[in-house]
């Protein structure tokens, strides 16, 4: 499940960059709004946002990989 996001870049990084690509929304808070609204749900700690994909456990990951998708299935 690593390998679903960048090795070298924070987990932070990768679904801001989901952002950006898909245009949800433009403001650098609204985004960092946006993605704390999409982990809460999913039990996830915003601190989390820090690591990089190895740092965290293969369940984290997935919960991870679901609050990718709930950014772009909104």
């Amino acid at each position: 499940m690593p390998s679903s996001f960048p090795p070298g870049q924070i987990i932070e990084q990768a679904l801001k960059d989901v952002i950006r690509y898909y245009n949800l929304v433009h403001d650098s808070f609204e985004m960092e709004r946006l993605i704390r609204k999409k982990l809460n749900p999913l039990g996830l700690n915003p601190e989390m946002l820090k690591r990089y994909p190895h740092q965290l456990s293969g369940g984290e990951m997935q919960r991870m990989a679901l609050a990718r998708i709930k950014l772009v299935n909104q």
